[in-house]
């Protein structure tokens, strides 16, 4: 490990664990159990032998990533169940591990475990190591909607997905399962504990949320220039990408480079190039001046 190194996890905030086979040694063999556990239900849900159940297991593998992705996009069962039947082993062969507690509390910042495993599978673990009181949250494969690691969609959540200050969101659903909202004109979708890291204010109508945001792109003039804030999530889908692709995005500084007598369209200066949007496009797009024109 280099000094760099060293120096930026002296000063990490956050720290996320791996849990099987990192908090406790692989030679536990508590994977075995799983496996076997995995064949026994293909056997009983499909009714076949142990190598037909082998089979299926590889084949959902290699298809979907996962058994179990490949058991609810092709058999459309319970995931709980699933996750229940297979994680019920014998944790014996996981020992109290004194000094993995004492190195953990020398470790400053927050601590969350990561895993593909469900939340029951990994208090009961961390309560066989003693080291559960070090914890704050478990980020499990529920919480990340059964999408596994190394897939990086759940390292996306965990980074918020690129929500940034000012931005508008509307609740969708709220649950100790998952968080979902409307936000820069899509859908997210986040477990619980990466959504208690970000803080919200209640806006009491919609007049508020413009306010927020800034003003509309038509109301810059020539000569002024701005930076994007947002586009209003009345924008979504196809427009919303191909406004994205254009230059469009939050920070980045625009201007007028050519108007027609109408303003429709209007041609603009972004990153260097010229872009033409319609007056209802620029409509929804906001912006916060950082020159204006002197009259």
């Amino acid at each position: 490990m280099t000094e760099e190194q060293r120096r930026a996890l002296a000063n990490a905030k956050v720290w996320l664990f791996d849990l099987d086979n990192t908090l406790y040694p692989a030679s536990c063999n508590l994977f075995d159990q799983i496996h076997v556990r995995m064949r026994d239900y293909l056997m009983n849900y499909f009714k076949v032998d142990e190598e037909e159940a082998q089979r299926i297991r590889r084949k959902y593998f290699l298809e979907h990533g996962t058994t179990l992705s490949g058991l609810m996009i092709n058999d459309k069962i319970d995931p709980t169940g699933f996750l229940d039947y297979v994680h019920d082993i014998d944790l014996s062969p996981v020992k109290p591990n004194p000094a993995l507690d004492a190195a953990l509390s020398r470790l400053p910042g927050r601590k969350l475990i990561f895993t593909n495993a469900d939340t029951g599978h990994a208090e009961n673990v961390m309560a066989r190591l003693g080291i559960a009181h070090h914890f704050e949250a478990i980020f499990d494969i529920v919480g990340a909607d059964y999408i596994c690691k190394p897939n990086p969609a759940p390292y996306a959540q965990i980074v918020a997905e690129g929500l940034h200050v000012g931005q508008i969101i509307r609740m969708i659903e709220s649950s100790p399962q998952r968080v979902r909202f409307w936000a820069g004109g899509d859908e997210h979708l986040l477990a619980p504990i990466v959504a208690a890291n970000i803080a919200v204010l209640p806006l009491q109508d919609e007049q508020d949320a413009e306010e927020v945001i800034g003003d509309p792109l038509t109301s810059l003039r020539i000569g002024e220039v701005a930076q994007i804030i947002s586009i209003s999530p009345r924008t979504r889908g196809v427009e919303r990408r191909r406004l994205m692709d254009l230059g469009i995005l939050p920070g980045t500084s625009i201007e007028i480079e050519m108007a027609s007598p109408s303003k429709n369209p209007t041609a603009y200066r972004i990153r260097g190039a010229v872009i033409a949007l319609r007056k209802n496009q620029a409509e929804d797009i906001r912006i916060q001046r950082t020159t204006e024109v002197t009259l």
